[in-house]
C-alpha cells in the first residue's frame, strides 16, 4: 500500500477526540464513530449541560445518546494499529547513532535540533548537560525531514491543526491564529459599518 493510501486510511480511523487511532469504537447515531473512553470522557465532561453533541458534526442528541459497537470498524483499527507499529519498529531498527559510524550501534533518540540520531551512551550529555536544555528528543528517524515544517524549515511539527488535519510547526499555529484574528476584527467591523448605515 503506498504512503498516501496509508496516511489517508490513518485519516479515516483517527477518532476526532484523541486524534488517535480508534479503540473500541463506538458509532452515534449521525453516523460518525469516536472511541468509548473518549465518549464516555465527554459524557462526564457535559453532564451538566442538557445535551451532548457529536464532535464532528455538532448534531445534538439531549441526555440520552444511542451507541453501538462497530465491529467492522474496531478489526481495521486494530490491523492499522498492528501494521503502524511493526514498521515503526523496523525503521528503529534501521537507524544508528550518528557518533559511532564504526560500530553501527542502534539510536536510543533522534535530536530534532541538532539533526542527529544517538545511541544510549551519547544521549547522556543531551540529558544531563544544560547546554541541550529544550532540545526535543523523539524516537530515532530515518529521515528527519519527515517532523520539519515544509515551510519553515528549521521548526519541528509540534501542533495538530484540526482544520487542515494535519500536524504544524509553531510559526504556522502563529499565522493561523493571527489570521483568524484579522478575520474575527473584519467581521466586527463589518457589523458596526453595517449597523451605521
Amino acid at each position: 500500500m503506498e504512503d498516501t493510501e496509508k496516511s489517508k486510511l490513518e485519516e479515516m480511523l483517527t477518532c476526532p477526540v484523541c486524534r488517535d487511532i480508534f479503540k473500541d469504537p463506538r458509532q452515534l447515531s449521525c453516523g460518525h464513530s469516536m472511541c468509548m473512553g473518549c465518549l464516555e470522557g465527554l459524557m462526564d465532561h457535559s453532564a451538566d449541560t442538557p445535551l451532548f453533541r457529536c464532535p464532528d458534526c455538532r448534531a445534538d442528541f439531549g441526555q440520552i445518546i444511542g451507541v453501538q459497537r462497530s465491529y467492522a470498524l474496531a478489526n481495521i483499527a486494530e490491523d492499522v494499529r498492528l501494521n503502524k507499529r511493526r514498521r515503526q519498529d523496523e525503521q528503529r531498527k534501521g537507524v544508528y547513532c550518528d557518533f559511532c559510524p564504526e560500530k553501527r550501534t542502534l539510536a536510543y533518540k533522534t535530536c530534532l535540533k541538532c539533526e542527529v540520531s544517538l545511541c544510549q551512551e551519547h544521549i547522556k550529555d543531551h540529558l544531563e548537560l544544560p547546554v541541550f536544555t529544550g532540545h526535543p528528543l523523539v524516537r530515532p528517524l530515518c529521515d528527519i525531514l519527515e517532523r520539519k515544517c515544509s515551510q519553515h524549515e528549521d521548526d519541528v511539527l509540534r501542533y495538530y491543526c484540526s482544520t487542515s488535519r494535519r500536524y504544524i510547526c509553531n510559526l504556522c499555529a502563529l499565522e493561523s491564529k493571527q489570521q483568524n484574528l484579522v478575520t474575527e476584527a473584519s467581521t466586527v467591523l463589518r457589523r458596526q459599518l453595517t449597523l451605521l448605515t
